[in-house]
């Protein structure tokens, strides 16, 4: 008797690890495939945006077009966070260049609608970041582009 009670007490406990063991599997995939969801939205919504501008640009030629985009981040930033706030606007925003200046003087939204909703991961922490300055000359584009800390989720 005292045999089989020890057999179906080894085997609830067998079934507990091993629905517990399941269980942080599939809550790890989840999250991956939740983190992999939002930077695919955020590429659509990239997507987007780009795609908008573009079809407004077809309908309003300009004879001045955008050679080069530069981006600063305020004072105090890391060297590090600074690099991949640069990578990614410019990245984000490449498609502007060589195309008429008409687009961003008629929505000067642009930059900020771009950017504003992306992140980035640098060393395990996700900043979100913001543009605070832009300036439009005849052939360049300036931004202001900050990375702020997003809390722990």
């Amino acid at each position: 008797m005292k045999a089989m009670r020890r057999a179906i007490g080894l085997l609830l406990l067998g079934v507990l690890i091993g629905a517990a063991m399941a269980t942080a599997y599939s809550s790890r995939d989840l999250n991956r495939l939740h983190i992999a969801l939002r930077q695919l939205q955020q590429a659509n919504d990239q997507l987007e945006n780009e795609n908008q501008f573009l079809v407004a640009e077809q309908s309003n030629p300009s004879n001045h077009i955008l050679r080069s985009i530069k981006v600063d981040c305020p004072q105090g930033t890391s060297v590090m966070l600074q690099t991949a706030i640069k990578k990614q606007v410019l990245q984000s925003l490449s498609f502007l260049q060589g195309k008429s200046n008409q687009i961003l003087l008629q929505n000067p939204y642009i930059p900020s609608a771009i950017v504003d909703v992306q992140t980035i991961v640098l060393e395990k922490r996700r900043y979100r970041l913001h543009v605070s300055v832009v300036i439009m000359t005849d052939d360049t584009l300036y931004l202001n582009v900050s990375g702020q800390p997003e809390p722990a989720s």
